[in-house]
Parts: structure tokens; C-alpha cells; sequence
């Protein structure tokens, strides 16, 4: 006993009609039918059946196909009754949820084997709700095999009545695939490889992907066990001539973008590549006739093509040259840079002996010559940053198997030359302690200079300027005295503090240049914002009035001036008027008779 699940027909009275007289173009036979019965359909007319059942899926709005058609046939020595067809199918409609559906049951004799077709409406009758064909095949199928054991028939094994049976046999390609290539004179569809056997193959198959590089190197390895790659449909198969798998078979990791992107060929491409090769070496090896006689039949020489010999497969010389033509220009790349560096160090040596041994003069010059390096070696140090973080990418996805060798080497090499510029530049970077000295020491005098400024002279006495003059002391004639020199003045208080504070941004804007640099700490760039706040602070203790009082403050004077000299209202105004009074709340209208009723009850 063996069931079937059918494509079902467009509507009711189609697939009923099928089921009464057969096909449509075909003779009538009367003897077809052998018996026909319904379930959940009360009408003795059985042309009303179609109509009975399409006003019943009418009921759901979202079923589009309410048509659902099953078969069940026994062997022709298999003689079964037609109570026991009738309780198969019963029991069969049970297990599937379809017992309250509307259905039809009709037995053909039209065949040597017996049958019944059971026909149902998808949609209840009751409920109106659609039955889901979610893993009905499945379901159907177990009904049907414990029932043939259950009655002592022949039961037939299945994927899912007997799934431990099935996981060692390989899987029939499809009844359509087998007619489309027979129709079309095509070579034969191949048998799916068991679960078994795709499990054995993907342990044998998965260092194969890990180590292939190169469609032909895939290629290649696989031919060694075998095997060939085939393009189907959208993807690809593994087949050894009697069966095969799919390339997803062996995990969500290989797929053929990735492959191609791995390769950096599709395969399309490679599959015309491999012909044409294939078709160069067939004409090459085509045998010619030598001799001093060429009209003279000569026995033509046996060519025997060497596939996986290393010293006779083309393809596999080829790939061969292509890697020593990249290791040699690997080689000549390493060698012009490790003379780039020899060449840079002879440089540092002829610098060292002129005069790098004298410290670095203090001056705003070289401050200024450093920043406009500055630049530079930003950049320089942004590039040996992302060709890191490249690199990093690089050996990640080296790794994971997503890039070839080549890619990586071309990754650390332009890491390494990225870090050979940046040290070029930081060759030239003056001596940053002798900077940083400097500048404290620098820094330091100009504090205590402006701290020193402000502290208070002592006063000379008046009378300690003039000489003592004794009358006994003769008086000496009057000679003609030099007019006396004007003694300098003492600086203003204001106009040093101006110097200070100008001094005080000097000194902050060298600060910031070396620590952008990375010559000073931010602790001392903190000191010097400090200083320039001190300095402000002092300026202001000298300020004017008209200097201290800004725009805004005299607007506010100027405005608040003008308010107070309002002039004020004048007396013969006669005063607002009162406002009117508010109307008080007026009593209860039966206030006095509920006051009389409470005392009276009191």
C-alpha cells in the first residue's frame, strides 16, 4: 500500500468531473467507477456536490486553492475489499485533521492495481477556516505505513516512516527531471548521494576547500579523489559519475559567490577557460605524420596525457611559474628596501659627524621650522595606522580562508613600507629634551621677572639726597656747573604689565606648538594658560575706567539714566475708578423655613 499526493485541479467541478468520467478529451467508459461515496455531504444529487463545495470555500476570503486530492493504491496481489479501502481512507482523513471536512471518495477499476481517490475541501464547513498543507506528505505517508503493517501488507518504506532506511540509500532524481531529460535527449539525471555518504564526503572534502586557491587548483585536487565540479541550475554539484551533492551540502560557509570571491574568477568564466585549454592541448597532441614518405600509412602514435604528474601537467606548470615570478619579485622588493634603509642610515651617520652633537639654539625659528614638519608627520603616522589596521584585516580573513597568500604578503609589506616613512620623518625631529628644558628654563626667568617687578622699592629720604652743608666749610667760587641730567624714569606699572601679558602669549603659543609636537606634557601647557590668566589678572588691577567698562555696561548706565529721569505723572489726572463691587452671594430662598425646621426638631 503506497500513497500519492497529486498536483490538484483548478477547481471543484473539474476535479470531480475527473473523478465520475475521467479526462476531459478522453472516451467515456462506464465501467471505470467502481464505487463512489461522500463524507460531510448531505445531498442525494451528486451534480450539486461541486456547488456544495465551492459555496463551502467561499467561507475563507484567504484560501486560494481549497483543492486538495489524494490517492491511495494497493499491489495488484493485494486484494483488498471495499470495506477496507473505505476504513483506510477513513482513518487516513483522521490522522491528517481532515475527518470534518467535506470529502469524496471514488474507487477506479480502470487500472490492474486498485485505487481510491479521495477529494476534499480544504475550507470547514463549520468554521470556515482553511486547513494548513504544512508537512502533509509526511504525516500521510506514516498513516499509510502503519496501517499496511497494522492489516499485514506490504509496507513501503519511505523518508519518513522509516528515515533510518532512507539515510543509506541515495535519493531517485525527480520523475520530472528524468521525463524533461529524456525528452530532450540529455544525458540522464544522477541519484542524490544518501545522508550517510554526504557526511563521509564532507570530512574527505573540507580540507580540500581549506587549502585550494584557485578554481584550477580546486579542480584539480578533486580529480585526485574522483570527483568533478559541475555547474546546476544557480549552483554547483561534487559528482563522481554515479551519484552526487551540492555544494551547500558541505556547510553555510562554502557557497559559489564566496568561492568566486575567493578566486577572483567566476566560474562560468574558468568552465570556458578549462575548454579552451583543454581544447589547445588536444590539438597540440594531435598526432602528425613524419616520415620520408608522408602518402605512406603510418601507424599513429599513442598519446597518453598525464593529469597530476607535476613535470608533464600543464596546468599544473603553469601555476608553478606563476609562483616563482612571485616569489622573485617578492625577493627584489625586499632587497630595494632593505637598501632604502642602508642608504637612510649612511645619511644619519654623515649628519651625526657635521654637528649634531651641538644642543639645538632656543629660538622661535627653529619652533617654526618643527611645525611646519608637523603636518607631515601626521599624515605619516595616519597611513602606518590604517595599513595596520589593514594588516589586521588581512590576517583575519587569511585566516577564515577569504584571501590568498599574495594578498597577505601585499598587506605587510605596505605596512612595512608605511612605517619606513614614518621613521624617515621622525629622523629629522629635534632632540625633545633639550626643547623641553629650554622652555622651563625659559619659562621660569620670565616668572620670577614678573613677579620681582612687582614688588615694592624702598624710598630714599629727602634729606639723605641733598649734602650737609658745614659754615665752616669754605664756599667755594661758582663755576659753571653742567646742567644736570634728567635721572630715568621708573617704567609704568601699566605698560609692563601689558609687556607681561604679550610675553605670557608668546609663551602659551610655543607651549601648544610642543605639545602638539609631543615635546611638552599637558601639565605644563596647563601652567602656561595659568601664567596667562596671572597676567591678565595683573593687566586688570592697571585698567582705566573707560577701559574696564565695556559697550554693554554703558548701554546699561545710559538706559537706566533715562528711566530715572522719567518725568513723573501729572497731578490733574483724574484717578482710575474703583472697581465695581462684587455682588455678594444671594441666601436660599427657604433658608428661614429650614432654619425654623431645624430648631423645631431640635
Amino acid at each position: 500500500m503506497i500513497g500519492k499526493i497529486p498536483r490538484p485541479g483548478r477547481g471543484f467541478r473539474g476535479s470531480f468531473q475527473y473523478l465520475m468520467h475521467g479526462k476531459r478529451d478522453a472516451d467515456r467508459d462506464v465501467d471505470r467507477l467502481a464505487w463512489m461515496e461522500t463524507r460531510n455531504l448531505f445531498v442525494k444529487d451528486m451534480d450539486k456536490i461541486p456547488s456544495m463545495m465551492r459555496a463551502t470555500a467561499a467561507q475563507s476570503k484567504k484560501c486560494q486553492k481549497p483543492v486538495y486530492h489524494m490517492i491511495i493504491s494497493w499491489r495488484p496481489d493485494e486484494a483488498v475489499s471495499d470495506v477496507t479501502m473505505r476504513e483506510v481512507a477513513d482513518q487516513a482523513l483522521f490522522d491528517l485533521g481532515l475527518n470534518e471536512h467535506q470529502a469524496v471518495l471514488a474507487a477506479h477499476r480502470d487500472t490492474d492495481h486498485r485505487h481510491l481517490h479521495i477529494l476534499v475541501n480544504r475550507v470547514h464547513p463549520e468554521t470556515g477556516k482553511a486547513w494548513h498543507t504544512s508537512k502533509d506528505w509526511a504525516r500521510f505517508e506514516r498513516s499509510i505505513a502503519r496501517q499496511a503493517l497494522e492489516r499485514g501488507l506490504l509496507k513501503v518504506d519511505g523518508r519518513h516512516n522509516t528515515p533510518e532506511l532512507m539515510a543509506r540509500e541515495n535519493k531517485r532524481a525527480r520523475d520530472s527531471e528524468y521525463q524533461m531529460a529524456k525528452r530532450l535527449k540529455r544525458e540522464l539525471p544522477k541519484d542524490r548521494w544518501s545522508v550517510e555518504e554526504i557526511k563521509s564526503r564532507r570530512l574527505q572534502l573540507a580540507p580540500i576547500f581549506e587549502q585550494s586557491r584557485s578554481w584550477d587548483q580546486l579542480s584539480r585536487l578533486l580529480s585526485a579523489e574522483g570527483l568533478s565540479l559541475t555547474a546546476k541550475g544557480q549552483g554547483l554539484i561534487i559528482d563522481d559519475g554515479m551519484g552526487f551533492m551540492k555544494l551547500s551540502d558541505l556547510g553555510k560557509e562554502v557557497r559559489l559567490h564566496g568561492l568566486e570571491a575567493l578566486y577572483r574568477e567566476r566560474f562560468p568564466d574558468f568552465s570556458r577557460r578549462r575548454e579552451k585549454e583543454q581544447a589547445q592541448e588536444e590539438a597540440a597532441a594531435s598526432p602528425t605524420p613524419v616520415g620520408p614518405d608522408p602518402s605512406s600509412p603510418q601507424p599513429a602514435p599513442t598519446v597518453v596525457k598525464a593529469v597530476g604528474i607535476p613535470d608533464k601537467d600543464p596546468a599544473y606548470a603553469q601555476h608553478h611559474a606563476q609562483e616563482a615570478e612571485k616569489d622573485r619579485l617578492r625577493a627584489e622588493w625586499r632587497a630595494k628596501r632593505q637598501q632604502n634603509r642602508q642608504t637612510t642610515g649612511d645619511n644619519e651617520d654623515d649628519n651625526d659627524g657635521t654637528g649634531a652633537t651641538q644642543p639645538p639654539r632656543r629660538e622661535r625659528a627653529a619652533v617654526i621650522d618643527a611645525d611646519v614638519n608637523a603636518p607631515d608627520r601626521r599624515e605619516a603616522w595616519k597611513k602606518a595606522m590604517a595599513a595596520r589596521e589593514n594588516l589586521d584585516l588581512a590576517r583575519d580573513l587569511h585566516r577564515s580562508g577569504l584571501i590568498d597568500n599574495d594578498a597577505l604578503v601585499r598587506a605587510i609589506d605596505g605596512h612595512a613600507m608605511a612605517r619606513d616613512d614614518l621613521g624617515k620623518l621622525l629622523q629629522n625631529e629635534p632632540d625633545k629634551m633639550l626643547l623641553r628644558e629650554e622652555w622651563r628654563r625659559q619659562a621660569e626667568t620670565q616668572r620670577e621677572a614678573i613677579l620681582s617687578r612687582h614688588t615694592p622699592q624702598p624710598k630714599l629720604a629727602r634729606d639723605s639726597a641733598k649734602p650737609a652743608v658745614n659754615a665752616s666749610t669754605p664756599i667755594p667760587h661758582r663755576q659753571k656747573q653742567a646742567a644736570p641730567q634728567p635721572s630715568p624714569q621708573p617704567p609704568s606699572p601699566r605698560l609692563e604689565a601689558f609687556r607681561n601679558l604679550s610675553h605670557a602669549h608668546e609663551q602659551l603659543d610655543i607651549a601648544r606648538q610642543l605639545h602638539g609636537l609631543g615635546i611638552l606634557s599637558k601639565q605644563e601647557l596647563i601652567t602656561a594658560r595659568n601664567d596667562l590668566a596671572h597676567a591678565r589678572e595683573e593687566l586688570a588691577k592697571h585698567q582705566t575706567f573707560s577701559e574696564f567698562v565695556g559697550d554693554g555696561v554703558r548701554e546699561a548706565l545710559s538706559s537706566k539714566r533715562t528711566a530715572h529721569a522719567a518725568p513723573a505723572p501729572k497731578a490733574d489726572k483724574k484717578p482710575p475708578p474703583p472697581p465695581p463691587p462684587q455682588p455678594k452671594p444671594q441666601k436660599l430662598k427657604n433658608e428661614n423655613k429650614h432654619k425654623k425646621d431645624r430648631e423645631r426638631d431640635r
